[in-house]
Order: C-alpha cells, then sequence, then structure tokens
C-alpha cells in the first residue's frame, strides 16, 4: 500500500486529466466519478514501484 503523501501528491498530479478522459469517454459525471475513485483506489492497493514518472503516469492514464 502507498504512503499518504505519495497518494496525495498522485492525486494532485493527475487528477484533472483522469476525471477529463472519463467524461471524454464516458459522457457521465457519476461513472466519471466512480471510474476516478477506481482509478485511485487501485493505485492506492498496487504494490507495483514505477520505473520513472512516465511508466507511473500510463500506469494511471
Amino acid at each position: 500500500m502507498k504512503g499518504e503523501q505519495d497518494v496525495n501528491r498522485v492525486v494532485e498530479q493527475y487528477s484533472d486529466i483522469i476525471r477529463r478522459l472519463c467524461m471524454i469517454h464516458l459522457k457521465n459525471y457519476a461513472d466519471t466519478e466512480d471510474i476516478f475513485q477506481t482509478v485511485f483506489l487501485k493505485y492506492v492497493l498496487s504494490s507495483v514501484s514505477f520505473e520513472n514518472e512516465e511508466h507511473e503516469k500510463a500506469w494511471k492514464v
């Protein structure tokens, strides 16, 4: 599981792009919020170690 600081950093860094992509594809606010939460929940529970920032971004987006 990821630390609180790491999770906060990732949410701040990627929340806008994830929300935008979800809205483009889903065209529904409620579904967008569900997917948004799922993405970050999977990140928090993941034990994946990323090689660099681009690898981390590709995993989320």
